[in-house]
């Protein structure tokens, strides 16, 4: 064993985790007729509050109370960054997204797989998420920590 040998750990970076308010926010900032993916607001509030490792918490579909006072957020305006409407994590059939989706104007068709849904256009359709800027939270305000807000 060579005695001169040293082990050098970096430590990863902290995770950011978002308030699940924060991501509704953003989400319910999207435009009717366009388009946003997961990767494209994680990136987003990456940038907007420097950070590098961030968590979405998993309660961020609609809550018990807001469905029952009947408050929707247009989830079904995120799409796959291939553009694909896939199986649904947003409580939502993919059919219910495709419908909601046409309504909006955006041209469906079946994928080549025949799995999911494909958006035609969809590239054009990608909402710029720097234009909402101004209505994100300081840092603070935007931070949970395990669920827990700071």
């Amino acid at each position: 064993m060579n005695d001169n040998l040293v082990q050098v750990f970096i430590p990863v970076a902290p995770t950011f985790y978002v308030h699940r308010d924060v991501y509704v926010k953003i989400i319910d900032a999207i435009p009717a007729g366009y388009l946003t993916t997961d990767d494209a607001i994680r990136q987003f509030i990456a940038k907007t509050y420097g950070e590098k490792n961030i968590s979405i918490p998993d309660n961020w579909t609609r809550t018990l109370a807001e469905i029952q006072q009947g408050i929707d957020h247009p989830y079904w305006r995120m799409v796959s960054v291939r553009g694909l409407i896939q199986e649904s994590r947003f409580g939502y059939s993919m059919d219910e997204r495709k419908r909601r989706l046409e309504a909006e104007g955006h041209a469906i068709t079946l994928s080549k797989s025949g799995v999911s849904y494909q958006v035609h256009g969809y590239k054009e359709r990608m909402f710029d998420l720097k234009k909402i800027a101004n209505i994100m939270p300081a840092k603070n305000d935007a931070r949970y920590f395990n669920g827990l807000p700071l």
